[in-house]
């Protein structure tokens, strides 16, 4: 096998893969400790010791390997995984789980069969394609169904399906009509593939089955009903589907919540909130209380949207509707202050209440908006309290004064939500990552954003062991790794 790394992920999981930056895979892993997609951690909170897992399209293990150390030596996990070197890589990842798992080198789809895999530039998004497709790049692969295959590996029945097949999910669930019509499983499934495809049609086959389709809201961390035929953000990638049964379980768990007409969180206001945070202890003096009897009207939506934002909080106990319906009034706030007052305070907010909704394309155009608002000078420091658009900012210590704050804050939600990796935006974000990332208040992720996006662009040839990178806690689990200098390359 060929030059490796082994990686933290961010659950504690280690993975090996190749130790080239030009897989997706690794750049990702190495840029952001996990993958880019928010849905892992709710998965990760649904599954318990013991169940059984069904991975379709695992490739090197990003999702795989959490899952397997959730579900522990007591659970069952099948990994299907066709390409023949990244099924190498996963079986070694998982044969070290300590997990009952298993790789299947098993294209999965609508009959059994020889299929052809084309193999593109990311092996993430390799594909089943026509055997008739002019593809010089597709190999032979083996191919089942799932209603077969998951038999034949023991797992007939399991407690959670994903698939990630780039724009095969339809013959998938076609090819697994049994078992998802007498099992109850909580499926994950893709709903845009790496061309950025929507495809409709597995919703439409599970819910024939019998399922009701549900998508994550990333602040909350709960699921919420989704019209399958509605609009999608053009970020979300997936959706998840179960049955009546499986859906109560996950409403007496607080993973899911369905409208309640009327249902109200009780009041609550922003300052209350805000005190304990480290980003709004010193700024708070500079902060008034209130709006003002006589405030602007964007002023004063400004304040409700705080004040629904702060209501929203379930802090630690259970979400429920109210909160999510306080989410949503603090959005129609917030976007009603954007609009009268478009200050950089007001965008930051709004971008912050969009982005835990799940809307993560408004977020990006109220960034790119506050970003449009400063040009090339530094930051204004707002005059009135607003929210971080990024929730680890909440937690960074700030004098509420310091526009390097600001900067840091505004840029890193931006570069972080406006793509799903810097895998290729050295030209575009190059020189924002060279000057926020030196920043006291900027997060490891962004120094490793900017060492990797230049070694990628050949501008310097290896890692070099900054002191952001090369100190381990808990944005930087690899720390061993950056400190060896010339390490990554």
């Amino acid at each position: 096998m060929s030059a490796s790394y082994e990686i933290t992920l961010s659950d504690g999981s280690r993975i090996t893969v190749p130790g080239e930056l030009r897989v997706l895979t690794t750049f990702v892993l190495l840029e952001q400790e996990q993958w880019f997609e928010p849905d892992l951690e709710f998965v990760l909170r649904f599954l318990e010791p013991g169940m059984s897992v069904i991975d379709v399209g695992a490739s090197y293990g990003a999702y795989a390997l959490p899952m397997a150390r959730r579900i522990g030596a007591a659970g069952k996990l099948r990994a299907f995984e066709p390409t023949p070197d990244v099924a190498a890589f996963l079986e070694r990842n998982l044969a070290a789980s300590g997990a009952d798992a298993q790789v299947v080198r098993v294209a999965l789809s609508d009959h059994a069969g020889e299929g052809r895999l084309a193999r593109g530039k990311f092996d993430e998004v390799n594909r089943i394609v026509p055997a008739h497709a002019a593809r010089a790049d597709a190999i032979p692969v083996p191919m089942d169904t799932l209603d077969a295959s998951a038999a034949a590996v023991g797992v007939p029945s399991p407690d959670f399906v994903k698939i990630d097949v780039e724009g095969h999910s339809a013959q998938v669930v076609r090819g697994g009509d049994k078992l998802f019509r007498e099992a109850t499983p909580l499926v994950m499934f893709e709903i845009r593939d790496g061309a950025g495809v929507v495809d409709r049609s597995s919703a439409r086959s599970l819910i024939a089955a019998g399922y009701a389709t549900y998508r994550l809201l990333p602040g909350p961390g709960v699921l919420v009903p989704f019209d399958a035929e509605g609009p999608a953000d053009p970020f979300l990638l997936n959706l998840y589907a179960g049955k009546p049964a499986t859906l109560a379980k996950l409403r007496s768990r607080g993973l899911l919540v369905d409208p309640e007409s009327g249902a109200k969180a009780s009041p609550r206001s922003w300052r209350q909130w805000a005190a304990p945070l480290a980003y709004a202890r010193q700024a708070l003096r500079h902060w008034k209380g209130s709006p003002g009897l006589f405030a602007r009207a964007g002023r004063k939506a400004l304040y409700a949207a705080l004040d629904d934002f702060a209501a929203s909080r379930a802090d630690g106990g259970k979400v429920t509707w109210a909160h999510v319906n306080a989410l949503l009034d603090a959005r129609d706030h917030a976007i009603a202050a954007a609009e009268a007052e478009p200050t950089l305070g007001t965008l930051l907010t709004l971008a912050r209440i969009e982005q835990e909704l799940g809307n993560r394309g408004f977020a990006v155009q109220a960034l790119e908006r506050a970003a449009g608002l400063l040009g090339n000078a530094p930051p204004t420091v707002p005059d009135a309290p607003f929210l971080p658009p990024l929730a680890r900012y909440d937690h960074v210590a700030w004098d509420g004064r310091d526009p390097g704050w600001l900067d840091a804050a505004l840029h890193e939600a931006l570069i972080r939500l406006e793509a799903f990796s810097s895998y290729y935006d050295y030209a575009n974000r190059g020189p924002i990552l060279e000057r926020i990332a030196r920043l006291p208040f900027a997060s490891p992720e962004t120094e490793r954003r900017r060492q990797l996006m230049r070694i990628h662009a050949a501008l310097q040839p290896a890692s070099e062991a900054t002191a952001s990178v090369a100190t381990a806690g808990s944005e930087n689990l690899n720390a061993a790794l950056w400190s060896r200098a010339g390490a990554i390359r």
